[in-house]
């Protein structure tokens, strides 16, 4: 995920940056790099939680490793493409595609 958003919003958070002079590319990088990874790993996880509340009902690893495998994946076509998206609405997006599948699974148990 670390990737595919870095593909996708990289140049509108470290191009100011660039653009003033503070920074060469390669130092905005090796910060935008750092900066992200460090979000990701401190609280990636509650992202998913809170937008899990009242989707569904229970969020467990395997469900928050496919809802953040589908958005890797829609934004990093997006970014092949070069179409520019919200990397939240992404995350988004597979929580609700992860409800969706819930809720028919246990409506075809039933």
């Amino acid at each position: 995920m670390l990737f595919s958003m870095g593909a996708n919003d990289m140049a509108n958070s470290i191009s100011p940056l660039i653009g003033s002079g503070v920074a060469r590319f390669r130092e905005a990088l090796v910060l935008f790099s750092v900066a992200v990874f460090i979000g990701a790993m401190v609280q990636g996880f509650m992202v998913i939680k809170t937008l899990g509340k009242g989707i569904v009902s229970e969020i467990d690893v395997a469900r928050d490793i496919s809802a953040t495998l589908a958005a890797f994946a829609w934004i990093m076509l997006a970014a092949v493409k070069g179409v520019p998206i919200s990397t939240i609405h992404s995350i988004t997006g597979g929580v609700i595609g992860i409800g969706i599948a819930c809720f028919y699974m246990v409506s075809l148990a039933i």
